[in-house]
């Protein structure tokens, strides 16, 4: 492990800035000069706001600046279909418009359209909505915005690909956060969406996937990510039939460098993914491992800092470390580790290493129960652990 100033520099090396970064680290985001520079020098006119003028009204302008320019999602992606669906929100795969192609754009538009959306567009409704302008926009609307009955049981983002006539985006749209009690009452943007906007933005690796762009529409957010064809639990499904030959031990071979070469990138600059398993390791077409879905993702300063904060579960549980399942409140990056461990037997085996039965969270106390079984498989496979052993192991 690095120390952390040598590490900083390199995160330093790699960043990503947004192209929208309106100031660095040395300048006020403020100050007149700098900030009318990004501005519509009419819409600054017409306010008579002066260029020295007061944080508050420079922020002012610059959101009534931002509000006039910004697009909906349907006006700069075409939906093609959906995804996934998870805690935090809904998976859709789309298309970047191209420029001569409008909301109502026919041809171009229906020709990669998935089977959810060519049923939508065949039916009476659709015809009927296709006749009237504007009439995609509406059906992809309502892809949005209803749920899917084609929800996946794993929540799989997928990300992008150059495609030779277009490019091929995967949308992540997050739930709005809402009062337990009471879910009409919006309460701002979650954690989760707010976690994986921070890191992403910032992380900028071969074997992590890539963050394009953040879109907010009412009241919910939209991550924009690059696609990536097919996840590791998809693979690992397709040979696990009879019939099929397993993963060859050259594709197994690259797979895992890669794994752990993005998991060693994550680790580097700081950085715990504790959410890794099949479903989020996706796969592009070309036999690129992307390390996806980093919304429990957590920086952390010292290797033991508590990072318990609320999160009481972190990790699938198949893929959970015996110290995480001990309950432990210091954790250190050993858990991602361990979690690749899993995934790698079970990328060999065909099926999980340590499948146990997950205890349910009991509604009234929301206590996380102690998963027993699951402790139970690990012992049963890698053995009782010695007095030796567990002699440096501290919870």
């Amino acid at each position: 492990m690095n120390n952390p100033g040598s590490s900083s520099s390199q995160l330093s090396d790699t960043i990503i800035r947004p192209e929208n970064h309106f100031y660095t680290d040395n300048q006020d985001p403020f100050a007149g000069a700098f900030w009318s520079q990004f501005q519509d020098p009419h819409d600054l006119a017409s306010q008579h706001i002066p260029s020295d003028s007061s944080p508050a009204a420079a922020m002012r302008a610059y959101r009534k600046y931002r509000d006039r320019v910004r697009k909906p999602v349907l006006a700069t992606y075409t939906i093609l279909g959906f995804l996934s669906s998870g805690t935090y929100g809904r998976v859709y795969k789309a298309r970047l418009r191209t420029p001569n192609v409008g909301p109502g754009g026919g041809a171009h538009v229906g020709a990669g359209l998935s089977n959810s959306v060519q049923a939508l567009a065949s039916s009476a409704a659709g015809a009927q909505a296709n006749k009237k302008k504007g009439g995609l926009l509406l059906q992809q609307h309502q892809l949005l915005d209803s749920p899917s009955a084609t929800s996946s049981l794993h929540a799989t983002p997928n990300w992008l690909v150059e495609a030779a006539d277009g490019q091929i985006f995967a949308i992540k749209k997050f739930k709005p956060d809402t009062k337990e009690t009471d879910s009409s009452i919006y309460t701002g943007i979650s954690q989760s969406a707010m976690r994986e906007i921070s890191l992403n933005r910032e992380l900028c690796h071969v074997n992590i996937v890539t963050l394009h762009q953040v879109m907010l529409e009412d009241k919910s957010i939209y991550m924009v990510f690059e696609y990536a064809e097919h996840d590791l639990l998809q693979i690992i499904h397709y040979h696990s039939t009879a019939l099929r030959a397993p993963i060859p031990l050259a594709v197994l071979k690259s797979l895992l460098w890669q794994l752990i070469n993005g998991v060693a990138y994550l680790h580097a600059n700081w950085i715990l993914h504790r959410d890794l398993k099949p479903a989020n390791i996706l796969v592009t077409c070309r036999g690129v491992v992307k390390i996806g879905d980093l919304g429990l993702a957590r920086l952390y300063t010292s290797p033991l800092q508590s990072l318990y904060n609320g999160d009481k579960v972190v990790v699938t549980i198949w893929y959970r470390a015996p110290e995480l399942l001990l309950g432990s409140r210091h954790y250190t990056t050993a858990i991602d580790i361990w979690s690749v461990g899993c995934i790698w037997g079970e990328l060999l085996a065909l099926r999980p290493m340590f499948k146990g039965e997950e205890a349910k969270m009991d509604p009234k106390t929301k206590a996380a129960p102690f998963q027993t079984d699951q402790l139970k498989r690990i012992v049963e496979v890698l053995g009782t652990p010695n007095k030796d052993e567990l002699q440096p192991i501290t919870l």
